[in-house]
């Protein structure tokens, strides 16, 4: 049996987007892609409202998999800080440990930040959306879209603020892949303190592009993926 990337969408992201990633998938590697309630596929549920509450459910949809022990986890953005808190679930509950992590397009959870999102008009959340190139604006352009999209984007945003990630963890004992664009906004020198987080090695790449680099750049991020999973299948 292969390896399976568990992969953890951005805020206000639906499994959908990242349907892509579905071809490189192998008879070595495949994928299992997180869809969050209220999101997508499961728009007609409730959005959660905690932190804990999503690690939960991506635990639940995942547990099969994680029980098998052959997974790396990748989470993009919000899915970053989803997937580190993914780790010490899974760890609590006396699972396999993932071979590696991949943390993409964020900083350390733990990086000093004022987000302050509940504040902003809907307006003034939009422009800060914008401003930072973390959707299109197109979705907001279309009243359906936004009257659906605006919602689960806040609900998204409202977690990001209120989540504190516990202090003095024992660190994650894997390896951990850091992968950013080189000209994301959102990046605020955070981002070698991930080094901080793992008891074993981090290596930081960074590719082509804003925030959502990744989409860019498919098969160079997979080739980078693949090569760490060989990795851990040899070690």
């Amino acid at each position: 049996m292969g390896t399976t990337v568990i992969v953890i969408p951005h805020a206000g992201g639906m499994a959908s987007a990242y349907y892509d990633f579905l071809k490189f998938a192998d008879a070595y590697v495949d994928f299992k892609i997180v869809e969050l309630p209220g999101h997508g596929g499961r728009f007609d549920e409730n959005l959660v409202n905690t932190f804990e509450e999503a690690v939960d459910d991506i635990y639940l949809q995942c547990k099969d998999v994680i029980e098998n022990g052959e997974y790396v986890v990748f989470g993009h953005s919000m899915g970053s800080w989803l997937a580190y808190e993914l780790y010490y679930k899974i760890k609590s509950e006396g699972m396999p440990l993932p071979m590696h992590m991949f943390f993409s397009g964020n900083n350390s959870p733990y990086k000093e930040r004022s987000l302050s999102f509940s504040t902003l008009s809907d307006e003034e959340f939009i422009q800060h959306i914008l401003k930072n190139e973390q959707t299109s604006e197109e979705i907001f352009k279309n009243p359906e879209l936004r009257a659906l999209f605006l919602p689960v984007l806040r609900s998204d945003y409202s977690l990001l603020e209120n989540y504190k990630p516990v202090p003095g963890r024992e660190p994650v004992d894997c390896n951990i892949s850091i992968l950013c664009g080189m000209s994301d906004p959102l990046l605020m020198g955070g981002v070698s303190e991930w080094n901080e987080l793992t008891a074993r090695e981090c290596e930081i790449t960074y590719f082509e592009g804003n925030h959502f680099y990744l989409f860019n750049n498919l098969e160079e991020v997979f080739d980078y993926v693949y090569r760490n999973i060989e990795m851990c299948n040899n070690y």
